[in-house]
């Protein structure tokens, strides 16, 4: 069976995050009909306090971390730093008894490694200073003294500021826009003084990307400058297209380059994030923002990318607890169907969970909630602090109302008689003959897990597609059409980028990417017709597994297998 999800998301608000009250919004759903214990539709429900998901595996990932570079031992330090409330949501209570004595000791332990230029090294050992791990620790630095953490005296932070300054006149780094941005935004958190027109500078630079911008918009607000804030504000918004759950901001002449282990996506995120939080904490482009780092978080094995990226995340995401006083939101969520309780939690402080829950479509039919016409489905909310919920639908789609569909991701199929090589136009197939299926997907974004099913008749059987490849019918017309056709595929296509697992089944092949980079990229395998007879085909179907809203399929139909 072929499977059709619809997503819908939204907020529960009294207005103001900080204060108590009631609140509910009104959804409504159509049952689908006709659905039967065999081939049931569901109904997924979220109640959501922070959107935050679970941080435990990143913060476990960078205090854990084996090595003791610089850099990573400055990430290690960040969610000590901004999550100091939250060690035993965490686990880590048992090794760390006091946050703040730790980081100090962690600032001290490095202080004597300071070179005679006022730089950092990368390793401890090391007799020179290296810039990126430098800028990483005095970000460190910057943030200790803002929570009053004593710094090592031995460390002199004008030498520190000097070093920076210096790096930033040096050729080499002048048009690199993401040094820039981000030298000038630790040199401010330093306490340099920092005006407009010195960041107005940096945003104009030719390849300026949203990094750039939003560590701009960051400084902007920093000084009180909110023109300026508002006017990135303002140009980021106009390259951002909401998608169901986040949002999808991209331009190819804002995409500056990643330096060193920093700027990349989950980086941008990261930064927008914090600069649209402190800009309006209540926008709403903050839990879309948030919703894409939990996606790149579950991309990334529980953190993001590396030790870098995820202290950045951590640091955004501290900020926008903060902001939303998630430390303090105590309420009742409840959902209800047609008048019917479904879920009902009581949530407290920024280290409750989501409440989850699945139910069958026939269960709820047969408990009297109508078919076929519009119900009720209400949120609501009493306390402090706003709730997020996610509803979705997932339903069976029958053969004759399986069109072709773009929903984010395009699939098609071609057919091709081996031997002849022409193309199977009429869904006739000849039994004894092997015939090539190749599945082209391709999005206009980038995608993480997505996963592709490829049908067949079942009048037909699957040949090895690990192994079976035209190489294998040299000489045949299809053969001898596809050489030289690799030269013409982009890398991507031609290695199949991300592609992590394949599956072959009785009736079908299944395929897996771990990331799925924008454009398009093709699947191949074979199979023989051996049993006459009509068949009913499903679409074949790629989707993003974490969102199956986003997905795209094939047209399904019936092939005739004849003698």
């Amino acid at each position: 069976l072929i499977y059709e999800t619809v997503t819908t998301i939204g907020e529960v608000s009294s207005g103001n995050v900080k204060e108590k009250g009631k609140a509910s919004v009104k959804e409504h759903i159509i049952l689908p009909s006709g659905v039967t214990a065999e081939n049931d539709a569901s109904i997924y429900v979220c109640l959501d306090p922070t959107r935050l998901g679970t941080l435990t595996e990143a913060v476990s990932y960078v205090f854990h971390y084996p090595y003791g570079c610089l850099e990573q031992r400055c990430s290690s330090m960040i969610p000590l730093l901004y999550f100091s409330d939250y060690i035993d949501v965490f686990g880590l209570e048992s090794e760390v008894s006091d946050p703040r004595r730790l980081i100090e000791k962690e600032i001290q332990d490095w202080s004597t490694t300071q070179k005679s230029d006022g730089g950092f090294p990368y390793w401890k050992n090391s007799s020179f200073s290296s810039l990126a791990p430098t800028l990483r620790f005095a970000e460190l630095i910057a943030g200790a003294l803002e929570k009053d953490i004593r710094v090592d005296r031995n460390i002199d932070i004008d030498a520190l500021i000097r070093y920076i300054l210096n790096a930033r006149r040096d050729d080499y780094f002048s048009e690199n826009t993401y040094f820039q941005a981000y030298s000038l935004y630790i040199l401010q958190k330093l306490g340099y003084r920092i005006s407009s027109p010195m960041i107005q500078k940096v945003y104009n630079m030719k390849g300026s990307g949203f990094s750039e911008k939003a560590l701009c918009g960051l400084m902007y607000l920093a000084v009180g400058d909110k023109t300026g804030a508002q006017t990135v504000s303002e140009e980021i918004r106009s390259h951002s297209r909401p998608t169901t759950r986040g949002i999808d901001i991209t331009d190819p002449q804002c995409n500056s380059s990643p330096w060193m282990y920093f700027n990349d996506e989950s980086e941008r995120n990261a930064l927008l994030l914090q600069f649209f939080t402190a800009l309006d904490y209540a926008d709403g482009i903050n839990g879309r923002l948030l919703f894409n780092l939990l996606e790149l978080q579950q991309a990334g094995n529980g953190y993001w990318k590396n030790t870098a990226s995820t202290a950045r995340v951590l640091e955004a995401i501290s900020a926008y607890i903060k902001a939303n006083n998630l430390e303090n939101l105590n309420f009742t969520g409840i959902a209800e169907l047609d008048g019917k309780e479904i879920v009902k939690q009581s949530f407290k402080g920024a280290a409750s969970k989501p409440e989850e829950v699945s139910l069958s479509v026939t269960d709820l039919v047969d408990s009297g909630i109508s078919a076929k016409k519009e119900v009720p489905f209400e949120f609501s909310k009493n306390g402090t602090g706003s709730m997020f919920y996610t509803l979705s639908m997932k339903y069976p789609l029958p053969y004759d109302k399986q069109f072709a569909r773009d929903e984010g991701v395009s699939v098609f199929v071609d057919i091709t008689d081996v031997v002849t090589g022409k193309t199977v136009t009429d869904n006739q197939l000849e039994s004894g003959k092997i015939y090539r299926a190749r599945v082209t997907v391709s999005t206009a974004k980038d995608r993480t897990f997505v996963a592709l099913r490829v049908p067949i008749p079942s009048g037909a059987e699957i040949l090895n597609a690990a192994f079976a490849t035209t190489t294998q019918f040299a000489g045949t017309a299809l053969a001898e059409q596809e050489q030289g056709e690799d030269d013409k595929r982009s890398v991507y296509e031609r290695y199949n980028f991300g592609l992590s697992s394949q599956e072959i089944y009785d009736n079908e092949v299944r395929y897996f990417w771990d990331t799925f980079p924008k454009g398009r990229q093709q699947v191949e395998f074979m199979f023989r017709a051996v049993r006459t007879g009509e068949f009913n085909v499903p679409s074949a179907m790629a989707e993003c597994m974490y969102e199956p809203e986003i997905f795209g399929r094939s047209k399904g139909g019936v092939f005739v297998i004849s003698k």
